[in-house]
């Protein structure tokens, strides 16, 4: 089902029609992250990875006038580094959010964050939990601006510092 945030825009889970093009998004995301020194992925996500999320109905996508801009994968596991904050209850973890570079700089990534909360809020989801590398800073900016809390951060490897983040929606 759709979630229309006006006549241009749509939120939907991805169908099996979308996975090339959303996981080519995500690979193309990788390569710009990281030559912005943001090193969320060193790699991209394993097709065969981004595949198991695609069919177990995860992946999502924000279209703009019919076509993927930004996708992100909306699963219910938690990583073992966090259990310490895992809520038990309905939540979603936010993992893999990427935007196409066709259409970055446009505020694209922040407006498929609130229809992926206003989505999950209707269905009665509490919380929104992710993780995000410190990089150049650009990502704890970018969901703290968003209105997400900084729970806990911990170096993952030297000189790789990772935050977690929840939202109440």
């Amino acid at each position: 089902m759709d979630l229309v945030t006006n006549a241009d825009t749509a939120f939907r889970r991805l169908g099996p029609e979308h996975f090339d093009e959303a996981h080519h998004l995500v690979v193309e995301a990788t390569g710009w992250l990281n030559a912005k020194g943001i090193c969320q992925w060193p790699r991209p996500v394993p097709a065969e990875t981004y595949r198991e999320r695609h069919e177990r109905g995860e992946n999502h996508g924000y279209f703009v006038k019919g076509q993927l801009a930004v996708v992100m994968s909306l699963g219910t596991s938690f990583p073992d580094r966090w259990q310490d904050h895992d809520p038990g209850g309905e939540y979603r973890w936010l993992a893999t959010m990427a935007s196409s570079r066709q259409v970055s700089r446009r505020g694209l990534g922040r407006a498929a964050l609130e229809a992926a909360e206003d989505h999950l809020c209707q269905r009665g989801v509490a919380y929104i939990y992710l993780d995000c590398v410190e990089g150049n800073g650009f990502l704890p900016r970018f969901y703290t601006e968003a209105g997400y809390t900084r729970l806990e951060s911990c170096e993952v490897r030297p000189a790789l510092v990772m935050h977690l983040f929840r939202k109440h929606l």
